[in-house]
Parts: structure tokens; C-alpha cells; sequence
């Protein structure tokens, strides 16, 4: 292989590297909310994805409105956050130069 072709590859392999670290830094995330009186805690993904909800016992005085109100309302916040968090990695990765290699 001649050394053109060598840097070539070693810069494609640092740049999927580099694109690996961003896809698992992504998948890391994971953002937990309360609801304000503590009935709800969600966990979501970096993708907004609900991956966990803890009920107190409380949640049984609800009504099947305010159940769901309190649910989605959680997660929205929970998400919005995992969003930005999202957003920042994409930010961060995007400012970052490409490898040339050189």
C-alpha cells in the first residue's frame, strides 16, 4: 500500500472513531425527572425515549387524567433536557475540525 492510500485509511479510521464516540455518547444519556410533588420520576434516553417510570403510591388518588397529565408532562420536561444534552454533543461535534491526516 503506498502511503497515500495509508493516510487515507488512517484518517477514514480516526473519523469513524471519532463518529463511534458521538453515537455512544448519545446513547449514554440519560436524564431523570420529578414531577413537582413527587408522584412521578421518568428516565429518558438521549433519543427522548421513556426507559424507566417509578409511581409513588399516591398516583392511586389520581384521577385517570391527571394521571396521564402528570405522566406526559414529566416526560416533556425529561425529554427537553435529553434534547439539549443531544443537541450539545451534535454542537460540539460538529465545531470540532476534521481530521486531514496531515
Amino acid at each position: 500500500m503506498n502511503d497515500a492510500m495509508a493516510t487515507i485509511k488512517a484518517s477514514t479510521r480516526r473519523q469513524v472513531d471519532h463518529l463511534n464516540e458521538l453515537a455512544d455518547a448519545i446513547a449514554s444519556i440519560r436524564v431523570r425527572q420529578s414531577s413537582l410533588d413527587g408522584i412521578a420520576t421518568v428516565t429518558v434516553d438521549g433519543r427522548g425515549t421513556l426507559v424507566e417510570l417509578i409511581l409513588s403510591y399516591s398516583i392511586s388518588k389520581l384521577s385517570p387524567i391527571e394521571f396521564e397529565t402528570l405522566v406526559v408532562d414529566t416526560c416533556s420536561l425529561a425529554e427537553r433536557e435529553a434534547f439539549a444534552q443531544h443537541a450539545n454533543l451534535i454542537a460540539k461535534f460538529n465545531q470540532e475540525p476534521l481530521d486531514s491526516g496531515t
